[in-house]
């Protein structure tokens, strides 16, 4: 973990926050990005995105790469709406049972 920004509400708890990783030396990969579900909508993801986005790009990133899961349209128009736009596709599959896995081999 490179960086953590948070925004907290006057009793100081935690209402959202973005992490800056590095998956590749020198790219920075945001992670963690989140926002409780009573402070949705308020602006804070974007804030909090655009933070970390703005320090990696002032200390010299050409460059700032995020993930997501594809069905979460509200973070994706924060992105977008940030300039993030889409490089790559995707997807993850469930892995099988170690059992079902030997028994697909073996057949």
């Amino acid at each position: 973990m490179v960086a953590w920004v948070g925004v907290r509400d006057a009793a100081g708890e935690l209402l959202a926050c973005a992490a800056h990783t590095e998956h590749v030396p020198g790219v920075p990969h945001l992670a963690s990005i989140a926002v409780h579900p009573a402070a949705r909508g308020q602006g804070f993801g974007g804030a909090v995105t655009a933070a970390v986005s703005r320090r990696a790009l002032q200390h010299g990133a050409e460059v700032v790469t995020l993930g997501m899961y594809a069905d979460n349209v509200a973070a994706r128009r924060v992105y977008q709406r940030l300039g993030f736009h889409c490089r790559h596709h995707w997807s993850s599959r469930r892995l099988l049972p170690a059992a079902a896995d030997t028994a697909d081999r073996s057949a």
